[in-house]
C-alpha cells in the first residue's frame, strides 16, 4: 500500500473516503457529487471508452485480425479502470488504470512490430517480440507495485510511447508516400505530447 498522506484542513471527505491513492489531482475531490471524487475527469474517461468499444466492433465487422480489436478492447479497459481510479481516489483503482496502460501500449507495439506479417503466421520475430514485451510488462508492473513511486511509472509508460512513435513512423514511412509520412511526423509529435499531458498533471499532483 503507498504512504498514508494525512489530508489537509478543510479535507472533503465523500462516499469513498479518504484517498489511498498515490496521486491526488488538481480537481476538487467532490465537488460536484457525492459519490465521485473527481467528476470531470472521470467523465473525460468516455473519449477512450467509446472510441474502444466502436473500434472493436468495427475490428468485427471488417473481420480484422486480433492483435487490432485487443487494442480498442484494451483502450476501453484503460477508460474504464481511469474511471474507478478518479471516481474513487483508491490505490487498487488507481492500479486499474496505470497497469492497463502499460499491457495498451506493449499490444499496440506488436501490432505495429507485426506489420506485413500474414494473418496467422508466425515468425521467430514474433515470439522474441512477445517475450520482450511480457517481460518488460511484467517486469515494471511488478516494481511499480512493490516501490509505489508513480515517477517509475511514468518514465516506464514514457519508454513504451517513444516505442511506438518510432514504430509508426517507420511503418508509415515503409509506404514511400509523403502523405503517410506526413501522418507519421504527426503521430510523432502528438504521442509524446499526450504522455505529457498524463505526465506533468502527475508530478504537480504528486509534489
Amino acid at each position: 500500500m503507498p504512504p498514508y498522506i494525512a489530508p489537509e484542513a478543510g479535507f472533503k471527505v465523500g462516499f469513498w473516503g479518504l484517498p489511498t491513492s498515490t496521486l491526488d489531482w488538481c480537481e476538487e475531490n467532490y465537488a460536484s457529487l457525492h459519490y465521485v471524487a473527481e467528476f470531470w475527469n472521470t467523465l473525460s474517461n468516455l473519449a477512450m471508452i467509446l472510441p474502444g468499444l466502436v473500434g472493436v466492433w468495427f475490428c468485427i465487422k471488417s473481420k480484422l485480425e486480433l492483435r487490432y480489436a485487443l487494442c480498442f478492447a484494451l483502450l476501453t479497459c484503460v477508460g474504464l479502470g481511469s474511471s474507478l481510479f478518479h471516481g474513487s481516489l483508491l490505490y487498487g483503482m488507481q492500479l486499474l488504470d496505470e497497469l492497463p496502460m502499460l499491457v495498451l501500449s506493449a499490444q499496440i507495439l506488436f501490432a505495429l512490430y507485426e506489420m506485413g506479417v500474414a494473418p496467422g503466421v508466425r515468425t521467430w520475430r514474433t515470439y522474441v517480440i512477445s517475450l520482450a514485451l511480457v517481460t518488460y510488462t511484467t517486469s515494471v508492473s511488478l516494481i511499480y507495485v512493490f516501490i509505489n513511486d508513480p515517477t517509475f511509472h511514468e518514465v516506464a509508460y514514457g519508454v513504451m510511447v517513444f516505442a511506438i512513435c518510432v514504430q509508426t513512423f517507420h511503418c508509415l514511412r515503409s509506404y514511400n508516400s509523403w502523405k503517410y509520412l506526413f501522418f507519421g511526423i504527426t503521430s510523432f509529435a502528438l504521442l509524446p505530447s499526450s504522455h505529457a499531458h498524463f505526465t506533468l498533471p502527475s508530478f504537480h499532483a504528486h509534489f
